[in-house]
């Protein structure tokens, strides 16, 4: 197969991504919304060991079963790559959703895991399911990608 393009901005051995399923999400703000312990608690619901941005794009090339040809650009490079026509059609990626992947952002998740673990919500590694979400979407090819965010 052809490698698939996949722009690839600043430092992505080092950029994390943060990604959580919406199941956990939704059982987990059920939880917290009922749980006194919660009360005036900041609680971070994001994965405690998150992938860099290297690491998830070779677990969903994986997963694809698709070869991936990293186009490597400055993280600057964001807005205008962003705005290329077909950009999205090219790669599946949302224009949108690129300066997300240049943020180098942390997230405590001490407080989620010590209000959740008593409930078993506890957030999966991407890995654990990154096969399912790639058959889903397979199975599913006609569903907007929008409504997957």
């Amino acid at each position: 197969r052809v490698p698939v393009p996949v722009p690839l901005f600043g430092r992505t051995s080092e950029t994390l991504v943060n990604l959580v399923p919406r199941d956990v999400v939704v059982a987990a703000l059920d939880v917290l919304a009922h749980d006194p312990a919660a009360e005036g608690q900041t609680v971070a619901l994001a994965d405690p060991a998150p992938l860099t941005v290297d690491a998830l794009v070779a677990v969903l090339a994986r997963a694809c079963e698709r070869r991936v040809f990293p186009v490597r650009l400055p993280a600057s490079a964001v807005g205008v790559v962003a705005r290329i026509p077909g950009l999205e059609r090219l790669t599946g990626i949302a224009p949108a959703s690129l300066p997300y992947f240049t943020h180098p952002t942390r997230y405590a998740t001490t407080n989620a895991r010590r209000l959740l673990a008593p409930h078993g919500i506890a957030v999966p590694p991407f890995e654990s399911y990154a096969d399912r979400l790639v058959a889903f979407v397979r199975a599913n090819p006609s569903l907007p990608t929008k409504g997957l965010a």
